[in-house]
């Protein structure tokens, strides 16, 4: 079933801004290097000049001032973002890490090693993904997101071809990985990230 053209131009817009934001957001969560900042630095200016349409929606400041912020970054800034990324994700001899991964917040006590990770891997190779040989685990957040800007990928190519059904289905893969991953862990770990970080 084909959908109509005007509406499925206007739907592949959307998938792609939240391609787009997915992907910046992993970026973001990665261990900073000069080569991501510059990268996350780039989609931020990019991000900023497509989000414009969305002004009027309640998010808007405040994704707006991090595109701002992000836009912003110099290189002699990497140091002082390595050293802030290390002491709240890594840890330090102060404070203990706050852990970018799936599993402990699932599996606090680690009660069932790996069985976030074979639920997650799945849910990749359902999706026509074979395992990576990168360096973050399948339960990383920025494995996760980078998973569903693929899926986002997807549902705009189903939407430029018009393709009801594949869009429909893409979206659904969007959903429930969203529901039993990242809704499932993200918010506890935003909360711990907040409170660390102050107002």
């Amino acid at each position: 079933m084909k959908q109509r053209r005007g509406a499925s131009v206007s739907l592949a817009r959307v998938a792609k801004l939240r391609q787009g934001t997915y992907r910046f957001v992993s970026v973001l969560l990665l261990n900073p290097s000069e080569e991501r900042l510059n990268a996350a630095r780039d989609a931020a200016r990019c991000l900023g000049r497509t989000y414009r349409q969305a002004s009027g929606l309640a998010f808007y400041e405040s994704w707006h001032a991090l595109l701002r912020e992000v836009g912003a970054l110099g290189p002699l800034q990497i140091s002082d973002i390595q050293k802030a990324y290390c002491s709240l994700y890594v840890g330090s001899s102060a404070r203990s890490p706050v852990p970018l991964h799936e599993s402990p917040y699932l599996d606090p006590r680690g009660m069932a090693p790996g069985k976030v990770l074979v639920q997650v891997e799945a849910q990749y190779t359902a999706a026509g993904l074979r395992s990576s040989t990168s360096v973050e685990t399948p339960d990383h957040v920025a494995t996760e997101m980078e998973f569903v800007s693929f899926l986002c990928g997807q549902e705009t190519e189903a939407w430029r071809a018009g393709l009801l059904p594949k869009a429909k289905e893409v979206l659904a893969r969007q959903d429930r990985f969203l529901n039993q991953h990242l809704c499932q862990w993200l918010p506890q770990q935003a909360s711990i990230v907040s409170a660390r970080d102050g107002p």
